[in-house]
């Protein structure tokens, strides 16, 4: 227990310190589209999607910080904090799973492995631009790879991975391996297919 909080301290450790000394600092206008769409977002304006000029940004990041935009967070620090905190979230998500299921050093390495990381992941993963929102659904694909052989595990694999598809197409690198794994269980399955 003890290992795993001071993994959890030093990861913060070190998200705030990719924060304080490039997230909260640099923008660009990108990160002005996403904070214009928070604020819209916290007062209750929400426009039609591709409203703000981004055809592939569905302001997730922008949505997230509206609670810290309610606890009077300047938004050029409230958009940086929920891009890092989408960011963290499915390897968080994954360590708790991993640690209730015992597996302790393979939980402590999933928790790690944001510090682990080169530094620039920190910096792009700390400035808001729609890169991280498919994150925010990662851990639905966490279901299928705990329990493939499950036939509610297939439905998981097809609602987390159209979720994470339509947040980020870049998410393919994280669907296509569950798909296979998950698929290798299932294909002489006749269900598996409709």
């Amino acid at each position: 227990f003890w290992i795993f909080i001071t993994i959890l301290i030093l990861v913060i450790l070190d998200r705030t310190f990719s924060l304080l000394n490039f997230g909260f600092i640099y923008t660009d206008i990108d990160q002005l589209i996403l904070w214009n769409a928070a604020i819209d977002y916290s007062q209750g304006i929400f426009h039609e999607p591709y409203f703000y000029g981004q055809p592939y940004n569905y302001m997730l990041e922008s949505i997230v910080a509206v609670p810290f935009i309610w606890l009077n967070v300047p938004v050029y620090i409230a958009l940086p904090l929920s891009t890092s905190l989408i960011t963290l979230f499915p390897f968080v998500v994954l360590a708790l799973i991993l640690y209730k299921r015992k597996h302790f050093f393979w939980s402590f390495l999933c928790l790690a492995f944001p510090v682990l990381l080169p530094l620039e992941f920190s910096f792009l993963t700390s400035i808001s631009r729609g890169n991280v929102q498919a994150l925010l659904f990662l851990p639905l694909l966490f279901i299928p790879l705990l329990n493939p052989q499950k036939k509610h595990s297939v439905l998981f694999l097809m609602i987390g991975s159209g979720l994470c598809f339509i947040a980020n197409t870049s998410s393919v690198v994280f669907i296509l391996p569950v798909f296979i794994y998950v698929y290798s269980f299932h294909y002489k399955s006749i269900k598996f297919y409709l």
